[in-house]
């Protein structure tokens, strides 16, 4: 039985891993053998299905904006309550809070019955409204939205009940 000792080991080592330093061909198709393995596997792990897009390095076009993906009941709720909120001439306070109710997150009910509409100085929507902002985790579930008026931009804060698109806060602006 041969005895096989290091020397022996050594020397088929060498054999195998210094077959490529033997000539310049040699060498260059190794090295293009292992650059083709590593695109390779770069390319197999970059486009899993889970993974990001690789090709997409450029901002944000025009239809990944949030009015672009904006689920279409969020700016039908903020255009009807927009209408409803300069509607307030002729009408008791009351009578104003009530019409809104419908389009408003019960919660802001409360703060919707203080609210004084003779205060209100806006008195017709001038532009369609326009959501400047998503939030929420896959599908939306609250989002901003601008209406202009003729006195000042109403900035709606929307969120998603059971019953649809509800308007949870407002504010003024400019």
């Amino acid at each position: 039985m041969p005895v096989r000792t290091q020397h022996g080991r050594a020397q088929v080592y060498r054999r195998v891993w210094g077959a490529p330093l033997r000539s310049p061909r040699r060498l260059a198709v190794l090295a293009v053998a292992v650059l083709a393995l590593v695109v390779g596997l770069g390319l197999a792990v970059t486009s899993g299905p889970d993974s990001p897009s690789a090709v997409d390095t450029g901002p944000p076009g025009p239809l990944e904006s949030p009015a672009a993906t904006a689920p279409i009941g969020v700016t039908l709720t903020a255009n009807a309550f927009a209408e409803r909120w300069v509607a307030h001439s002729n009408v008791t306070p009351q009578q104003w809070a009530e019409r809104l109710h419908p389009f408003t997150a019960p919660e802001f009910w409360p703060t919707l019955d203080t609210v004084d509409p003779a205060n209100i100085s806006s008195t017709r929507v001038t532009q369609a409204s326009r959501v400047v902002g998503l939030s929420g985790v896959g599908e939306a579930d609250g989002a901003t939205v601008d209406v202009p008026t003729d006195a000042a931009i109403l900035r709606l804060t929307m969120v998603r009940t059971p019953a649809g698109w509800r308007v949870a806060s407002y504010s003024q602006a400019g």
